[in-house]
């Protein structure tokens, strides 16, 4: 007798969860082991601190080789992947099978990836520990927009002393603040607290993606919770390596569901909470403009004080922090470096297989060309009729646009901005190749297991290569099913 749909989904939920708790063992020696050959003692120190030098001492003898680190990063990231394709095949072939009921216990399930990363240490980018000291300095009456950071906001760090800035909006800092006032001089306590922080995003992005799609189909609804919430990218980066592009995408998707229900008082402080944590959203002021312009005008005055209050409060989120006209200087400033890009695989591409150099600016024409065409079209049914799907597909194709062509650098948490976008799209061939990215995009991390900068050329061509196979079986294999509006 053949297992029932909620039978395979708890058994791929099961897998899941086994490969996150052999995650949290790896995460510890894949972080001891500097990616680039660096003298580390900061981090030593704190190893030891903890009584885990044995773990640094073991990684040292056991992942010396970059070899070894993307092996053993690779085979994980292939346990923690198969069991959300499994599912998201499993629903596919028994969509008659999805009901109100498993959609209940399929949340309850999903809300549980949000655990076991927060024992994840990061084991690659540095964001989490520089917004740990940047959240101290703001307590110590610094501002991380013009100080850098002192010995004390360094204290029980795994990081050395840096010398940049923050780039990140005004409400991630208060944000980042607020949690080392509340964790005192405990460095544990802090991480912990910034984990849990990040995990409050995932999980409340969880609920709006469901609260958006409640009048949809069970089966639509599960495909959703399935792609946000099983898939690594999204626990992986925003719970287990701390990246705080939840405090940015939360508020967006929130910004989308108030938008839905004509809710622009709310919609548009929503928005401007996005904003004031990354920036990276600020274009979709346009398109909340234009939908509130269509609203009656009776509540156009509740509008109003909510745009009133909204730059009231982003004032006052910045006024303790900046001290002159130079306040998005450290986010103007950064350097045009190009790396992990589409268009970095294409030149590379390109010249591996014919020598030739091809110029920055046509490749980048050559992955913008079609994101722009979808974009437009998007953009113009939205401007006829401001539905909801529209605005979803728009927001998903600047989002895409931004972090393969407006951004110099798509690191691999970057896209983890679409992957809630994606969840609540019409799906067609769009959101199939978008989730076949998603799927390999954490190969994008090979770069800090490997043996410097120049390694950036091989894992850029790697990964989205990679990519062309994943849309093929995401497409072919119905495991992401098209669905219109509804």
């Amino acid at each position: 007798m053949q297992p029932d749909l909620r039978t395979l989904l708890l058994r791929s939920h099961a897998g899941l969860l086994a490969a996150q708790a052999v995650l949290v063992p790896v995460s510890f020696l894949l972080a001891s082991v500097s990616p680039f050959g660096l003298v580390q003692p900061e981090e030593t120190a704190v190893f030891d601190g903890l009584g885990l030098a044995g773990a640094s001492r073991l990684a040292e003898a056991w992942l010396a080789r970059p070899a070894a680190r993307g092996a053993l990063f690779v085979a994980w990231l292939a346990l923690a992947t198969a069991p959300a394709l499994v599912a998201l095949r499993a629903l596919a072939r028994r969509a008659s099978e999805a009901d109100d009921a498993l959609v209940r216990d399929l949340a309850r399930w999903t809300r549980r990836h949000a655990l076991l990363p927060l024992l994840v240490l990061p084991m690659g980018a540095l964001d989490l520990w520089i917004c740990l000291v940047w959240g101290r300095m703001v307590v110590a009456g610094g501002s991380p927009y013009y100080d850098l950071p002192t010995p004390a906001a360094l204290k029980g760090i795994p990081l050395a002393p840096f010398d940049h800035f923050s780039p990140y909006g005004p409400l991630s800092t208060w944000i980042d603040a607020a949690l080392a006032f509340v964790a005192g001089g405990s460095p544990v306590a802090l991480f912990l607290l910034h984990k849990a922080s990040f995990a409050a995003a995932w999980l409340a992005t969880l609920a709006l993606i469901d609260r958006a799609l409640a009048a949809a189909s069970a089966e639509r609804r599960a495909q959703a919770m399935l792609v946000f919430g099983w898939l690594p990218i999204g626990w992986l980066y925003w719970v287990g390596e701390g990246h705080n592009d939840g405090f940015m995408i939360a508020p967006l998707v929130a910004w989308l569901v108030l938008l839905r229900e004509g809710r622009h008082a709310l919609a548009l402080p929503s928005l401007v909470a996005s904003i004031a944590a990354k920036y990276a959203t600020a274009p979709f002021l346009a398109l909340e403009l234009w939908a509130a312009a269509r609203m009656p005008r009776e509540r156009r005055r509740g509008y109003a004080v909510a745009a009133a209050l909204s730059l009231a409060a982003v004032a006052l989120l910045i006024a303790p922090l900046a001290r002159d006209g130079s306040f998005l200087d450290p986010l103007l400033g950064q350097g045009s470096w190009k790396i992990l890009t589409p268009s970095h695989a294409l030149k590379t591409l390109v010249l591996w297989t014919t020598g030739a150099n091809l110029r920055w600016k046509l490749a980048d024409a050559l992955v913008a060309a079609p994101l722009l065409g979808g974009l437009l079209a998007a953009g113009l049914r939205f401007a006829r009729g401001a539905r909801f799907d529209d605005a979803v597909r728009v927001v998903l194709l600047a989002l895409l646009l931004a972090t393969f062509v407006g951004m110099d650098r798509t690191w691999p948490w970057y896209l983890t901005w679409v992957l809630p976008v994606a969840a609540l799209a019409e799906t067609g061939a769009l959101v199939q190749a978008v989730v076949a990215l998603l799927a390999v995009a954490p190969l994008l991390s090979l770069l800090w297991l490997g043996t410097g900068w120049e390694s950036g050329n091989a894992v850029a061509v790697a990964t989205y290569l990679a990519w062309l196979p994943a849309f093929a079986l995401v497409r072919r294999g119905g495991l992401v099913r098209p669905w219109t509006s509804g």
